[in-house]
């Protein structure tokens, strides 16, 4: 079996899933194997004669509820101590393991599954510790009632073994675990489920392939420029077997594109093991422009191979903002109003493939308008080597319109308009029309904007990002569903000075709004040189403008030289120490470019106060070691390896052909109403208060979200979509890799949601969305130290626990916080933060007339560590400030 190289750890990957050879370390049929034992808790199991009469022989029978209220959890696992010592073939970290079980729920079980009364569902999970540590084990969940009663399920966990426990040792055993939980603790003596079959077995390194060709499967010329061909790129080809030398026989170019590629070798070609050879593969565009893509095919006396090559050249100092053909190159999205843009194939049978379909009728009448742009928020930016006032633009699209078009255009004339904002604002943007009558029917149209990049938009800011629209207008809205125009090619592009040495820089760097006494704070600066033979040299830097002191570059970063075609990126230091208010400045750089030996760049930045507030999100460091207050599902799990701060934090994973994913809490706090745990409770006095909102994010380089992707959150006002606030929406692309990278917003509680009626609840919603609709599935995005602040009134220092001890001698656990003198205070204790029945809290109420004697308090909560329960949780509340 030959093995397609796409990366070192994705070949391992490869090689544990389809070459791995497989050995069983644990198994038990309750017939002729016999390998569980009785976990930890109150699991019981009992071996009996298969009670559906399905054939199995006997089966096990698990009771988790004798005696009943012991605990929500019961086990199945090794026998004692439950550890399992890994095969010595098996790598941690490259080989997978496999745990499958038989589990069959009757009709009868006695958990309860009633989740309006749990707050949740009860649960069903495989874990597996790593070296026999809790934190960080693997863990996959099934809920009670998602497994259909009175049916055998045959459920199977699998993955990577990991490499190192959550201790950073190496694991060399692991504990299976079957964990049975009841979530209310209410199961009664008897069958919660039946489970047979029981396999767990790790996979081990497989036979070597003899002989091996690897090879990657692509050669990318990548964005190349016109005029500047042939370009070549090696391409490395290993016999990797241990003994048979291995012929190369063929070597055979096919695809749209063949001609533009060629590759050479003296055929036959032997390889002994662990010999390479370097095929030399040229791409000759022949001075076309556009995307080439063909396929290279190796035989040999290994399984044949294929490679993809491709290169994409553009036109000589020109960059491509953004296009979209519909078949290999995807950049629109919809617009706003009512534009619906399908792909379909080519109705006039032409050979373009796919094309957009264009239908603003669905609904009928909302609106006259219909728009196609970027993928919200549809802004571009201006690349740091055009120069706005003096570089120009060209928006292309083809046009289609069938005769039997929705619009009406006897009473128009309906309108077809391009349109650039500027900086996005609306007024003063470039637009061009053509009337619906004026282009013929049935018939394809090539159809252009062009002109001079504003240097400025109509409130005088410099250019930094423009929003290209195409627009539909249908001016008596009366168009039905069905198909307005057909559209393909679309392409906006801009030029860039031809000049060498070329200085490249944004205009502007905008620090954003900070907070007061966090800082400094440093941003990036990009200089290019987008000359293509030349130093650039720039030999200062002066910083002016009324905030000038606040910002600066370190010591000894000028004189600085950028060679052709390289970029730099700087420190910029912004420094307001403890002041408050708008700074601005300017950085004027001088260099050996021409025909601009002075460029100017504007700075700023706008310090805040720190927002002092009542925090609105239990959990939100997830330090609770799992995902307390936070809805569990496939979607979004708690993780202890990738963490900003503590030892735990979120993990959003993108299911396969699935756009949209979130995150919701499920017990937050204040109080959640009590028909909805996911919503947070309004009370009259938050109506009109401001509220602030923080979370950090964590890309990973590898498997993470797509560039094109975005991330925000929502609040739903009375769990309406409809005028919702949206806040931070971020595209993924811009949040740097490996990495955490912290996003904020603010806003206001509103008075009445948007059905008219008061708000009284808002529902949070962490989302992430996938813009092309092309995730494989396990697309992931880290998320931590979630903050939902409301503002509170100023006052005293905010209440805070202080202290906390644990004395089992004395049976007795003393809660301590800063107090005011004379004011009144409440201690409540909860045992899971998600009770039994949210209709009458979770929260159990210890001593509501606490009367602080000092500017410290302290209650003794007796009896609290007899009690037998794994967590205790206690809060401390203000009931009144001393008159």
């Amino acid at each position: 079996m030959k093995k397609i190289v796409f990366s070192l750890i994705i070949s391992f990957f490869l090689c544990s899933f389809l070459n791995a050879q497989n050995i069983i370390i644990l198994e038990d049929d309750f017939d002729t194997t016999d390998g569980l034992g009785t976990g930890n808790n109150a699991g019981k199991t009992t071996t009996i004669e298969d009670p559906t009469d399905s054939g199995r022989g006997n089966v096990g029978s698990v009771n988790i509820g004798d005696p009943s209220g012991t605990s929500p959890w019961g086990e199945l696992r090794a026998p004692w101590p439950g550890s399992i010592d890994l095969p010595t073939e098996t790598v941690p970290g490259e080989d997978t393991y496999t745990m499958k079980i038989d589990l069959y729920i009757p009709s009868e079980t006695t958990f309860d599954t009633d989740p309006e009364g749990n707050g949740a569902p009860d649960r069903f999970n495989m874990i597996i510790r790593w070296n026999g540590i809790n934190q960080g084990a693997a863990n996959k969940k099934w809920e009670w009632d998602s497994l259909e009663a009175d049916t055998w399920h045959t459920l199977t966990f699998s993955g990577t073994i990991n490499a190192k426990d959550n201790n950073n040792e190496l694991t060399t055993s692991i504990i299976p675990i079957l964990s049975f939980y009841d979530r209310s603790n209410n199961a009664e003596p008897g069958v919660a489920a039946y489970l047979d079959n029981f396999v767990l077995e790790v996979s081990v390194p497989p036979e070597p392939d003899d002989p091996n060709l690897v090879v990657e499967s692509t050669v990318a010329f990548g964005d190349l420029e016109e005029g500047q061909g042939p370009y070549t790129k090696a391409l490395t080809i290993t016999n990797d077997g241990e003994d048979e030398t291995l012929e190369l026989t063929a070597l055979n170019i096919s695809g749209a594109n063949q001609e533009s590629f060629s590759v050479t070798a003296d055929l036959p070609l032997s390889l002994e093991s662990g010999e390479s050879v370097d095929l030399e593969i040229q791409f000759d565009p022949d001075g076309e422009i556009g995307l080439f893509e063909a396929i290279l095919e190796i035989s040999s006396n290994d399984d044949d191979v294929q490679i993809n090559l491709s290169g994409k050249v553009g036109e000589a100092g020109v960059i491509v903002l953004i296009e979209d053909n519909f078949d290999n190159i995807r950049g629109l999205g919809d617009g706003n109003n009512a534009g619906k843009l399908t792909i379909v194939p080519d109705p006039a049978d032409s050979g373009r493939g796919n094309v957009g379909s264009i239908n603003i009728g669905d609904p009928s009448g909302t609106s006259p308008w219909g728009e196609v742009r970027a993928p919200w928020p549809g802004s571009l930016d201006i690349p740091a080597e055009t120069v706005p006032g003096q570089e120009s633009f060209d928006m292309q699209i083809d046009l289609y319109i069938p005769s039997d078009t929705t619009f009406n255009t006897a009473d128009g004339p309906d309108r077809f308009n391009m349109i650039i904002r500027w900086n996005g604002i609306n007024q003063g943007a470039k637009n061009q029309k053509w009337e619906w009558d004026s282009l013929e029917a049935d018939k394809w149209h090539t159809l252009n904007m062009s002109g001079v990049l504003a240097e400025v938009d109509t409130e005088g800011n410099p250019l930094q990002t423009i929003i290209p629209i195409l627009s539909f207008y249908d001016k008596t809205n009366d168009a039905e569903p069905g198909i307005a125009a057909y559209i393909d090619n679309f392409k906006l592009k801009v030029t860039t000075p031809d000049e060498d040495p070329n200085l490249a820089v944004s205009a502007f760097l905008d620090y954003g709004e900070l907070t007061q006494g966090e800082g400094p704070f440093t941003k990036k600066l990009e200089i290019i040189n987008s000359g293509s033979t030349k130093d650039l040299n720039i030999s200062s830097a002066a910083f002016l403008g009324p905030n000038k002191e606040y910002f600066s570059f370190a010591d000894d970063t000028f004189p600085l030289k950028v060679g052709p075609s390289e970029s730099v990126n700087l420190d910029l230091t912004f420094d307001p120490g403890v002041s408050l208010g708008l700074f601005e400045a300017t950085i004027t750089l001088e260099s050996d470019d021409e025909s601009n030996p002075e460029v100017i760049i504007n700075l700023n930045g706008s310090v805040v106060a720190p927002f002092k507030g009542e925090e609105l999100v239990i959990n939100g460091d997830f330090e609770s070691g799992d995902l307390t207050a936070w809805r569990d599902n496939a979607r979004f799990n708690y993780t202890s390896e990738t963490v900003r701060t503590g030892e735990g934090a979120g993990e959003f994973n993108l299911l396969a052909g699935q756009q949209w994913g979130e995150a919701r809490l499920a017990a937050p706090s204040p109080p959640a109403l009590a028909d909805n745990p996911q919503a947070i409770e309004v009370t009259p006095e938050m109506i009109g208060k401001a509220y602030e909102y923080s979370a950090w994010y964590y890309r990973p380089s590898e498997g993470g979200m797509a560039p094109d992707d975005t991330i925000r959150m929502i609040l739903r006002w009375n769990g309406i979509t409809q005028g919702a606030r949206t806040h931070a929406i971020t595209k993924v692309g811009d949040i740097p890799v490996d990495t955490w990278f912290q996003v904020r917003a603010k806003g206001e509680i509103p008075e009445l949601a948007n059905d008219g009626e008061p708000v009284i609840s808002m529902l949070p919603i962490w989302s992430f969305q996938d813009v092309g609709s092309n995730s494989v599935g396990g697309e992931l995005m880290y998320i931590d130290d979630v903050s939902l602040k409301i503002s509170s009134p100023a006052g005293p220092d905010p209440l805070r626990i202080t202290g906390f001890e644990i004395d089992n001698d004395q049976d007795e656990i003393r809660v301590s916080w800063n107090a005011v003198l004379g004011a009144l205070y409440a201690v409540d204790r909860s045992t899971a933060l998600a009770g039994e029945n949210l209709a009458e809290g979770f929260w159990e109420e210890l001593d509501d007339s606490i009367v602080a004697e000092d500017e410290s308090s302290t209650f003794i909560d007796e009896g609290a560590t007899s009690l037998g329960e794994s967590r205790l949780f206690y809060r401390v509340r203000l009931i009144a400030l001393p008159e």
